[in-house]
This record gives C-alpha cells, sequence and structure tokens, in this order.
C-alpha cells in the first residue's frame, strides 16, 4: 500500500516516517510539509499511482488540510479510485470533528495527535464504515 503523510511539523514527519518503515504492507511513503506541496503532487497523480492512503494535518500555514482534502476529493473524482483518509490533528475540536465526517472526499476518521504505532496500525487495518475517532 502506497502512504501519504501531510504535516507541517517536521517531529511528526519524522515519527511517520519511521513509522510507516515498521509495517509490512506500506510498499511506498510520501511525506509533504505544506499544503502547497502536497496539492502540487496529488495533482501529477495518474489512476496507477494514486495513494491508497492519506493522513492529513489540518492545521498548517498557507494552504491547510482542507484545501489537500478538496485535491484529494477532486483526484478521486478524476480517477474514479477512493483512497481512505484520516485528520491527524492536535485540535480535540469538535466542531473540526464534524466537518471532517461531513467532509465530500469521504473521509475514514480523526486521529488525535500524538499518534504512535498502535493509533497508525489501528487506522490501516480499520475496515469498519463508522467514522473512527483515535
Amino acid at each position: 500500500m502506497k502512504v501519504v503523510l501531510v504535516d507541517d511539523d517536521s517531529v511528526y514527519r519524522f515519527v511517520g516516517t519511521t513509522l510507516l518503515k515498521r509495517i509490512s504492507q506500506v510498499s511506498s511513503s510520501e511525506f509533504y510539509e505544506d499544503g502547497e506541496s502536497a496539492i502540487h503532487a496529488i495533482k501529477e497523480y495518474s489512476a496507477t499511482t494514486f495513494p491508497d492512503y492519506f493522513f492529513v494535518d489540518i492545521n498548517m500555514n498557507a494552504l491547510d488540510g482542507w484545501d489537500v482534502l478538496n485535491e484529494i476529493e477532486l483526484a478521486q473524482k478524476r480517477f474514479k479510485k477512493n483512497a481512505i483518509i484520516y485528520i491527524v490533528s492536535s485540535s480535540p475540536l469538535s466542531t473540526d470533528m464534524e466537518k471532517a465526517k461531513e467532509h465530500p472526499a469521504g473521509l475514514r476518521g480523526y486521529i488525535l495527535k500524538p499518534m504512535g504505532m498502535e493509533k497508525l496500525s489501528q487506522a490501516l487495518d480499520y475496515k469498519g464504515e463508522e467514522f473512527l475517532v483515535l
């Protein structure tokens, strides 16, 4: 599986890199430090290179996670392929969680930072239909 992590926090990207390398099902991973670089990458994907999973921070400078989610939604329509998408945030606000649940990109869940191996594994293994909050 191909996994993309979008977050402006360098420590979180380092931790994410380390954790994803330890998961055998992950064949490739990409990391973007801001919304702009993530959106640029999403526009460059094809149907065969489109990731299976996205983990997106919503609170970033300039273009934020909501902008990234909007671009993912457009790509899903273009490729007729749905990725599994999680918001990863330090914000426990119920308004953010509700907005995530209702986003048309079809988010699978909302993960509160910090995200360690347990939360990451739960997210990657989750097959349920309910919106997952970790």
